[in-house]
């Protein structure tokens, strides 16, 4: 059974990153200032900033209400994921290329397709397939989680062994979970290396009869491994879309049903305004203090991690475990655990929220003290100044504005996660929402999903700001 599911989650991450990707194109040409009007630029950036703005298990749960439980609603809500997430670093990519091609192309007469076509694609295709890779990353941790609230993938069979207390048969999960993570990590950092070193093109020798030599963009190997990624890639959709046993007719009729789901939401209640306020402030709360026990516990996690401060080999590694392993697990898992440990409420969401992080603060920390200016360190070493002095006067002073813009971008993330810990015992506004669509009152959800949306997008605000001074 397990090894169904976990196919059936490798199958989701790749339908859903293929899909989200054909729907992320069109909506980052609306998010781009240089290709169209003003007027549609906002409307393509506000497609982009809602689809961003929920957590993955919000839209899940939503979206399972509406077409049922399965891989179909899980697909659905990675796909709504990908269009924020590749929408807007694809945007941010076409802005920026040299608008000379795009005015030169214009200048022949050519159409805005035939512009995009040889003015736009050849500038943006080789981080399109980056960060269609890296995508796919992301969505293959998504799609181990959405099946906590029934959006298919391994994490139904997870709820299912927590909720029958075979907790041998849960630790056996997560370390799958954890494998699947680290397999995607690995096949996503090989292949953007491969197309970041790319290929300089080969000059061939002299013809006999010609005289002259020519230049070719790949060789006959490269252009043969070339085709051998696209066919292996169209066999992977195929086989993916065969595994999850999902019928045209079931994917035509989502549309309607998600639309019927809308119009139960809207317009939403007012009623439930002053019962949502406590719970609201508790994710903020869950939010701050997870990100303060994430520093506290990553600060020392980066100096070992870091090769330039760490004491020995065995720390070394010893840091890297602890990052690799708290960035593996996703939050909602560490608050499954700690519910068991602490109880369920927002103890158990602080902890989860602050383990989770120390891997994420812990490791862009690290490559930040990696990085800084060692004579510094060893003048102050020379004075004899002992090992915590030498941190505070020589490393702390450069990894300053670095740390503070990846803790209050961490914080930014955090507030999201703290939206969803409730739906499974982690205290916040998750729990209220939970029991809102349990009991079908869809104008009630509308206003709670709007309330969090407001608070995702003030943290946005405040730590856009934060750095913004720190930089």
């Amino acid at each position: 059974m397990i090894w169904r599911d976990i196919l059936e989650t490798l199958a989701m991450a790749v339908i859903a990153t293929i899909g989200g990707i054909i729907l992320s194109v069109p909506v980052a040409i609306l998010g781009s200032r240089n290709l169209v009007s003003e007027r549609v630029f906002w409307i393509g950036r506000t497609i982009i900033a809602t689809s961003r703005a929920f957590h993955a298990l919000i839209i899940a749960i939503i979206v399972v209400k509406a077409v049922g439980f399965g891989p179909l609603a899980g697909i659905i809500t990675l796909m709504i994921k990908t269009v924020g997430f590749f929408g807007k670093l694809l945007a941010e990519e076409i802005e920026d290329i040299d608008p000379t091609q795009l005015e030169a192309i214009e200048a022949t007469g050519a159409g805005r397709f035939q512009t995009y076509f040889y003015a736009v694609v050849p500038q943006i295709t080789q981080r399109f397939v980056a960060l269609s890779i890296y995508r796919w990353d992301i969505n293959l941790r998504s799609s181990a989680i959405v099946g906590i609230v029934g959006a298919g993938g391994i994490g139904q069979t997870l709820v299912a062994s927590f909720d029958r207390f075979e907790y041998d048969f849960s630790a056996a999960i997560i370390l799958v979970i954890i494998a699947l993570v680290l397999l995607g990590e690995a096949v996503s950092a090989v292949a953007r290396k491969r197309i970041s070193t790319g290929a300089a093109g080969v000059e061939t020798t002299p013809t006999r009869d010609a005289g002259r030599r020519t230049w070719n963009r790949f060789t006959r190997g490269q252009q043969l491994l070339r085709y051998g990624s696209v066919a292996l890639v169209a066999g992977v959709i195929v086989i993916s879309w065969r595994h999850l046993e999902m019928g045209i007719g079931v994917v035509r009729t989502a549309p309607a049903e998600l639309y019927d789901l809308w119009t139960r939401m809207w317009p939403p209640s007012t009623g439930i305004v002053a019962e949502m306020v406590d719970p609201l402030l508790t994710s903020l709360h869950i939010a701050i203090l997870g990100t303060v026990l994430a520093i506290a516990l990553s600060i020392p996690t980066a100096l070992i991690a870091a090769d330039t401060t760490t004491p020995n080999r065995v720390t070394y590694t010893l840091g890297k475990l602890i990052v690799t392993t708290t960035r593996s697990v996703n939050v909602i898992i560490w608050v499954l655990v700690l519910v068991l440990l602490l109880g369920p409420g927002a103890l158990a969401g602080v902890v989860a929220i602050g383990i989770r992080s120390v891997g994420f603060i812990g490791k862009l920390l690290a490559e930040a003290i990696e990085e800084i200016d060692m004579t510094q360190v060893e003048a102050m070493t020379a004075t004899g100044a002992s090992r915590l002095e030498t941190a505070v006067y020589a490393i702390v002073p450069q990894v300053k504005p670095a740390f503070i813009g990846i803790a209050t971008y961490r914080w930014d993330s955090n507030v999201r996660a703290s939206t969803v810990i409730g739906f499974v015992g982690g205290g916040g506004i998750g729990s209220l929402l939970m029991s809102q669509i349990n009991q079908f009152q869809w104008a009630n959800a509308m206003t709670i999903l709007i309330a969090i949306l407001g608070i995702v997008l003030f943290s946005e605000v405040v730590s856009a700001y934060a750095r913004k001074k720190v930089m």
